[in-house]
C-alpha cells in the first residue's frame, strides 16, 4: 500500500510577489541617461566608472546622437573599450610575470647565501 505525503504548504516558502509591473523600481541615480540602444556598451552609462577615463567625452558624444551615426558611434566606442580592457589586462600578466620572476631570484639568492652560510660551519668540524 502506497501512503500519500501532505502536500507542502508552498505560499509560506514562496510568499506571493507582485506582478513585475506593478513592483517598484529600484531607486534610479539622478545621472541616468535615455539610451536607445539596448544591447551596446552604453548600458553601462548607468554606471560611469565602468566607462574608462579617456571614452567618456566619445560615450557623451555618442548619446547625443541619433540613427546610424548613434550606432556607428557606439560599434566603436565599443571597440575602443574592449582595445583598452585587453591592453590593461595584458599589462596585469605582466606586472604578475614580474613578481613571480622577482620572488623566484629573491628565493634562489636567499638559498644561495643560506647555502654559503653552513658550508664555514662544516668546515669548521
Amino acid at each position: 500500500m502506497v501512503t500519500l505525503r501532505p502536500r507542502r504548504k508552498t505560499t509560506l516558502m514562496n510568499p506571493p510577489q507582485a506582478p513585475k509591473a506593478i513592483r517598484k523600481s529600484p531607486r534610479k541615480a539622478p545621472n541616468i541617461r535615455a539610451v536607445t540602444c539596448q544591447r551596446c556598451f552604453l548600458r553601462m552609462d548607468k554606471h560611469p566608472c565602468h566607462i574608462p577615463k579617456g571614452v567618456r567625452s566619445a560615450v557623451d558624444e555618442a548619446l547625443q546622437s541619433t540613427g546610424k551615426q548613434q550606432q556607428d558611434q557606439i560599434r566603436a566606442v565599443h571597440r575602443r573599450i574592449t582595445a583598452l580592457s585587453r591592453q590593461r589586462n595584458e599589462e596585469k600578466k605582466k606586472a604578475v610575470i614580474i613578481d613571480m620572476a622577482a620572488e623566484e631570484q629573491l628565493h634562489h639568492s636567499l638559498k644561495k647565501a643560506l647555502s654559503f652560510e653552513d658550508e664555514p660551519a662544516q668546515a669548521e668540524e
